[in-house]
């Protein structure tokens, strides 16, 4: 999934609500005070916090190659398809083609430049009412990924 700097504005919110909008559904949006709570928190420094806030370009997203992973895939076109035409039938087909009817969705992950810190979103849904999202943040030590920090986003 693509990420964000900041929430885009629906338009046509405007004229009907209240600010500020609520975030669109399936969005990932990391503002600046998102990586002032990371240097608070100690996660990230601030060299790092500027680095990755200027190298977020929602038109950037990341192809996961089916043949790498040892779970089955469907691209965000296709996913974004079946959910469109109904959100029953989409997990009708899930269940069907794959024998679960829960999947991820994954945005892009957000280096800093050396490449030794990682923050990655992670959208879980397991039916149209059961879903958990969260934001991972990890550190590389020793050639693998750790796990520093999760933090829940949503949850329905």
């Amino acid at each position: 999934m693509p990420i964000y700097k900041t929430i885009p504005i629906d338009s046509s919110y405007m004229d009907t609500h209240d600010y500020p909008p609520p975030p669109p559904p399936d969005l990932i949006y990391y503002s600046n005070d998102f990586f002032n709570a990371m240097i608070e928190r100690n996660l990230i420094d601030s060299i790092d916090a500027e680095y990755m806030y200027t190298i977020i370009d929602s038109s950037l997203t990341v192809h996961i190659d089916s043949n790498l992973i040892s779970k089955a895939t469907l691209t965000k076109q296709h996913l974004d398809s079946l959910l469109d035409q109904d959100i029953d039938y989409a997990y009708d087909f899930i269940e069907k083609r794959f024998g679960t009817s829960c999947f991820i969705r994954v945005g892009t992950p957000v280096f800093n430049k050396p490449k030794t810190r990682l923050i990655l979103a992670v959208d879980y849904y397991c039916g149209p009412l059961n879903g958990q999202g969260y934001i991972f943040i990890l550190k590389k030590e020793n050639d693998k990924w750790m796990i520093i920090q999760e933090l829940g986003t949503w949850e329905s």
